[in-house]
C-alpha cells in the first residue's frame, strides 16, 4: 500500500511515505542536513541556542544535563521548520506533487521504468511552475529545496524522563527543461486513456527531480547527575532511520517518465548523548554536548519491489560537539553558542546567538541571531505552564511553536 508523507511542521504532525530512488540519485542520506531534529521555540527565540536552557523536559533533547532542573514533574510539547528558498507551507504540496508523478513508475520490474506523464498531468505542471518559481533556469541550473520539520514531545519526573522527538528533513533538486520529442499531442495519449483536461497540446516541458527524504525518529531517556561544579546528564536513545529518493525525469514532449522506484527503507540503532550544565560563576553558566557518542551505522538497501538491488544508501551519525555560555543579571540573560563544531552529519558548524529579558513573572521578551538570520520570540507563563512562539523574519522559512510545563 502506499504510504504518504504529511510535512505539518507547525503542528507537529510528521510521518514517511513510500519512497523511490534511481540508481545514480544526486542525494544520498548522507548528503542530509542530520543535526536539525530538535525543535524549540524558546531556543529559536534566543538564535537557537539550547545547550542552557532549562524548560525541564523540552530542553533535553538539546542537552540531557537540563533534566536536572526538571522539578517534580514536567511536560513539553514543540514544533519548528526549517527551509531554505521555499515557504514552509508548500512543502507538503510539493512532496505530494513529485511523489504522485513517480507513482506512475512501475516498480516491479527493477532497473529503470516508465510511466506516462498524462496519468499525472496536474502535479507535473505543478512541479515544472514551482521548478521555475524556486529559482530553477530552463535548460540551466536546478532549484534546490530544503526543510526540516521537528517535533518533540517528553515528561519527567524528578531528575529522569523520556522524550521522543526527530522530524523529516527534505532536501529536492528540481530541474526544468524543454524536451526532444514531438510534442504532447492526442497523438500521445494511449486509446482508450481520457484527456485530463489541463494537458496542453505541444507541451514539451520537461522536470527532473533529484532528492531525499530522511526520517530520524529518536526516544531518548536521559538521566541528571548532580557533580560538585555543575550536571552531567545521559540519554540511551534509540534511533529509527527511514529513507526514501526520487530521481526521475517527466518529459512531456514524449510523455514519458523514466525512473527507477524505489521502495522506502529503514534501519534502527542505539546510541547515546552526553550533557554537562555547571553551576553559575560570576553570572556565567557554560554547557558542553556530545551527541552520538557511538557513531552508529543505518544499513539501508536499495530495494525495487520488495527485492534487494545492489549497493546501499548506508550512512553513519557520526560525534558531534557543542558548546555554549550564558550570562544572566537579574531580569535578563545572554547567551552565545557554537553547534556541530566538527561539521558533522550532512551539515556545518553553526554559530548562535540571543538574548532574553523577562518581564515579570509573565512575559518574555527574546531575540537572537540564528547562524544565518535574525530571529524573534515571545513567551507567556501562567502558573508553571509556558507558552512559546519564535521565528525568523521570514516566518515562512522559520517558525516554532513550544507549550511547556515545570512543576
Amino acid at each position: 500500500m502506499k504510504r504518504h508523507l504529511a510535512f505539518v511542521a507547525g503542528a507537529g504532525a510528521v510521518s514517511l511515505f513510500g519512497a523511490a530512488h534511481a540508481v545514480y540519485a544526486q542525494v544520498l542520506p548522507g548528503d542530509i542536513d542530520r543535526s536539525q531534529f530538535r525543535a524549540s521555540a524558546h531556543a529559536l527565540g534566543m538564535g537557537g541556542s539550547d545547550l542552557l536552557l532549562n524548560d525541564g523536559i523540552d530542553s533535553a533533547a538539546a542537552n540531557p544535563a537540563a533534566i536536572g532542573d526538571s522539578g517534580k514533574f514536567s511536560f513539553g510539547l514543540s514544533a519548528e521548520a526549517r527551509t531554505d528558498n521555499v515557504k514552509w507551507s508548500d512543502i507538503n504540496d510539493v512532496v505530494d506533487n513529485v511523489t504522485k508523478v513517480r507513482d506512475q513508475i512501475d516498480n516491479t520490474t527493477g532497473g529503470i521504468s516508465t510511466g506516462q506523464v498524462t496519468a499525472a498531468y496536474d502535479a507535473f505542471d505543478s512541479i515544472y511552475n514551482f521548478a521555475i518559481k524556486a529559482g530553477a533556469q530552463p535548460n540551466g541550473g536546478p532549484a534546490t529545496l530544503k526543510a526540516v520539520g521537528a517535533p518533540s514531545l517528553g515528561f519527567s519526573f524528578g531528575k529522569f524522563g523520556v522524550i521522543a522527538y526527530g522530524g523529516v528533513a527534505v532536501n529536492l533538486k528540481l530541474s526544468a527543461g524543454t524536451g526532444t520529442g514531438p510534442g504532447l499531442g492526442l497523438g500521445l495519449i494511449p486509446t482508450g486513456v481520457v484527456r485530463p483536461s489541463a494537458v496542453q497540446i505541444g507541451d514539451k516541458r520537461k522536470v527532473s527531480v533529484d532528492g531525499g527524504l530522511l526520517a530520524m525518529s529518536t526516544v531518548a531517556v536521559p538521566i541528571a547527575v548532580p557533580i560538585a561544579v555543575g550536571v552531567i546528564g545521559v540519554s540511551p536513545k534509540f534511533v529509527r532511520a527511514d529513507y526514501g529518493a526520487l530521481s526521475y525525469t517527466a518529459d512531456a514532449s514524449n510523455n514519458l517518465i523514466s525512473g527507477t522506484n524505489y521502495n522506502s527503507v529503514s534501519d534502527q540503532k542505539l546510541d547515546v548523548d552526553l550533557g554537562f550544565q555547571s553551576k553559575s560563576f560570576l553570572g556565567v553558566r557554560y554547557a558542553a554536548v556530545v551527541r552520538n557518542l557511538l557513531q552508529p551505522k543505518f544499513n539501508l538497501k536499495r530495494r525495487v519491489g520488495g527485492h534487494d538491488q545492489a549497493g546501499d544508501f548506508n550512512f553513519t551519525n557520526s560525534t558531534e560537539f557543542d558548546l555554549g555560555a550564558m550570562y544572566t543579571k537579574e531580569n535578563a540573560s545572554y547567551v552565545v553558542e557554537e553547534h556541530n563544531l566538527s561539521g558533522a552529519n550532512g551539515a556545518n558548524s553553526t554559530f548562535h546567538l540571543g538574548g532574553e529579558y523577562r518581564v515579570g513573572p509573565v512575559f518574555a521578551l527574546r531575540a537572537g541571531y540564528d547562524d544565518d538570520r535574525f530571529v524573534a520570540g515571545l513567551g507567556f507563563n501562567l502558573h508553571g505552564t509556558r507558552f512559546d512562539i519564535a521565528s525568523s523574519s521570514d516566518p515562512d522559512q522559520r517558525i516554532a511553536a513550544s507549550v511547556t510545563g515545570k512543576f
